[in-house]
């Protein structure tokens, strides 16, 4: 058995913030572990809730990003359109064929 080395880290997290603000907390130090593991992390491409959390943290802490958001979700999740890339998806049915193909390793929040 061959054994991947992981280079990337989908996040799947909500755009609000949950009934619990360890969530939050716990949203903020992954971002920043994904970050100082010189990682890249793959999301959803919103800017709000646990999402913007998660990115705000890694993008503080240098790391490289990929949003992904569909396009009927740009308001609504409010798109974190600083982002160095940031790909904007007909559908929710492309964004997640994208957000699978380009990570190595999946984490899943509650919230």
């Amino acid at each position: 058995m061959t054994r991947k080395i992981i280079k990337s880290v989908c996040v799947f997290c909500g755009s609000r913030d949950g009934a619990n603000d360890k969530y939050r907390t716990v949203a903020i130090q992954l971002g920043q572990t994904i970050a100082k593991k010189k990682l890249t992390l793959v999301y959803g491409g919103g800017n709000i809730g646990l999402m913007g959390h998660l990115a705000s943290a890694a993008q503080s802490n240098d790391c490289k990003i990929l949003g992904v958001i569909p396009k009927h979700l740009m308001e609504k999740e409010v798109g974190k359109i600083n982002l160095k890339n940031l790909i904007v998806t007909r559908n929710m049915h492309e964004r997640k064929k994208i957000m699978y193909s380009e990570s190595d390793a999946f984490i899943v929040l509650p919230g």
